[in-house]
């Protein structure tokens, strides 16, 4: 009996998740593009400093995430400011 309820239950689910994705919008290829990039952004990040055995390794992948944008020139625009803005304030702190 409990089998026969449990075969019934996952029909149902299987058939509501069918229903929902049918609903869903596929994404566009831009989105995809981002999340690869992001993703292999954060792996890479991710595995250097497991390379360098950082003791604070996860600051290095959330800088990485942070630091991506949707485009290749916003990105590289955005770390060259985050770099210039480091070295400011690590001159600023030494002098």
């Amino acid at each position: 009996m409990l089998n026969l309820i449990l075969n019934r239950l996952k029909g149902d689910i299987a058939a509501l998740c069918c229903k929902l994705v049918a609903y869903l919008p596929l994404p566009q290829p831009q989105v995809l593009r981002h999340a690869t990039r992001m993703t292999i952004a954060a792996i890479l990040a991710f595995a250097v400093a497991w390379a360098f055995a950082l003791s604070e390794g996860y600051w290095a992948v959330i800088s990485a995430v942070v630091v991506m944008q949707s485009s290749l020139g916003g990105t590289l625009g955005a770390s060259l400011d985050r770099l210039i803005g480091l070295n400011l304030a690590a001159g600023n702190s030494v002098g």
